[in-house]
């Protein structure tokens, strides 16, 4: 199974919340005091502040919020040839890959195929162990070195919320806002909430993660593409 190497692109900030979480997941796998129960993710006054500064900076960049509206619309169905996020995606895979227009239509063409939209290349579904593998690689390359538990809970947690996917045999439609999400946990924080769940940590950790390498191959964009629904699953239920 042969699986090229992530080239993951994240902003200063996406590495800064990143970094922040993955350091407090840690903590909550490792750490168990009278005032720091395990499995919890505790902030600091000064830590929950600089998260939320940070949430809040993310919502404005373009790379970003862009990522989170093909993800949107691909699963949102709304992603037809022409589309806005058809044009989004030709111009930030365009420019990753320095390729020339009629190639990103066609790596657009397949990259819904490996998500399970039905297309004239015949392109299969994107296998479950072949996302599982790439996953895990994604998590080593980004989190792993300096935060292994916190590299495991991400994994675990990705592979379990896309169970949706890979049970439906075609592109499942799944509506959800990743700015609403984004928004809501920063919300909470000010509003003095500093209890951030491992769900709710990892969940964000995923999706920063994972739509780093939209833009980049046709089969890192499919697992970028299921992982972000999964990572914005994960924050949605945590809220029940």
């Amino acid at each position: 199974m042969n699986i090229k190497l992530p080239d993951p692109r994240l902003s200063k900030t996406e590495h800064e919340i990143i970094e922040l979480l993955c350091k407090h997941i840690e903590e909550s796998i490792n750490k168990e005091t009278s005032n720091f129960q395990k499995g919890e993710v505790v902030l600091d006054e000064k830590t929950a502040q600089k998260l939320a500064i940070l949430l809040e900076n993310l919502k404005k960049e373009e790379n970003f919020t862009s990522r989170a509206f093909v993800v949107e619309s691909i699963f949102g169905g709304t992603f037809s040839y022409g589309s806005g996020a058809y044009r989004v995606y030709l111009s930030g895979s365009n420019k990753h890959r320095g390729k020339p227009l009629f190639w990103g239509r066609k790596s657009w063409t397949e990259l819904v195929s490996r998500l399970g939209e039905r297309s004239r290349l015949h392109v299969e579904k994107l296998p479950r162990e072949r996302f599982a593998r790439m996953e895990e690689l994604l998590f080593r390359v980004i989190i792993e070195r300096k935060y292994p538990n916190a590299a495991a809970l991400c994994y675990d947690q990705a592979i379990k919320f896309s169970d949706r996917f890979f049970k439906e045999r075609n592109l499942p439609t799944i509506k959800f806002d990743i700015i609403e999400q984004i928004n809501n946990i920063k919300n909470d924080i000010e509003e003095g909430v500093q209890n951030l769940p491992p769900k709710k940590a990892s969940g964000l950790v995923v999706l920063l993660s994972n739509l780093s390498v939209l833009f980049t191959t046709r089969d890192w964009g499919a697992v970028s593409a299921v992982s972000a629904m999964s990572g914005i699953t994960m924050q949605i239920i945590s809220e029940d």
